[in-house]
């Protein structure tokens, strides 16, 4: 029998010591339980707090539309169209009662396609709230903070198919929402 070189030997020596590691490592995860599983925890605004779940008046200003395709106004789909009066609700599911991180935003007035009510919904981050909607091929999103008793920020409008992208200045304010006639109170949160 041939006798092996030094550096066959360290590297027979090394692939030892690798195989006797994972070993090692294999039985002591067999022998010790297992990890318990951590999901992340999803932090979601306090309701009660912000006052957030009631009916707005919701105003956008012209929009300022980019298009690909010419430099002239283009028309419009209604489904880019906002309400003119919504309504936020505390229910955070779908229509099929699935649970979600953000709540269910109601249409009440305006001249919005119907499809809108299915697929608009709010969330509440930080300072501000956040009133989107999209069936994947158009939609949208409006981002409002408090001011005084009302709500200021911007809205944006795209659609995927025609290549539109639009911006514009954003308002809302509180309404009863039995008379739908403003009301004025504070828009921050309680301490």
């Amino acid at each position: 029998m041939r006798q092996k070189t030094l550096p066959q030997r360290i590297a027979t020596w090394a692939l030892i010591a690798l195989i006797a590691m994972t070993l090692l490592r294999v039985w002591d995860r067999l022998r010790s339980p297992p990890e318990p599983v951590v999901q992340e925890v999803v932090q979601r605004p306090d309701l009660v707090k912000w006052e957030l779940p009631g009916c707005y008046a919701l105003r956008v200003d012209p929009w300022e539309w980019t298009s690909a395709s010419d430099t002239t106004t283009p028309d419009v789909p209604a489904f880019l169209t906002l309400p003119t009066r919504i309504r936020l609700t505390a229910d955070s599911t779908d229509q099929w009662r699935r649970s979600r991180v953000t709540y269910r935003a109601v249409p009440l007035t305006g001249d919005h396609d119907p499809r809108v009510g299915e697929y608009m919904r709010w969330v509440a981050r930080a300072d501000t709230l956040w009133l989107i909607w999209s069936d994947g091929r158009a939609g949208g999103g409006v981002a409002l903070r408090s001011v005084g008793d009302s709500l200021l920020g911007r809205a944006r409008a795209f659609d995927r198919v025609l290549e539109l992208d639009g911006s514009s200045n954003a308002a809302a304010w509180r309404l009863d929402c039995l008379t739908l006639e403003r009301r004025r109170e504070r828009t921050t949160p309680r301490r």
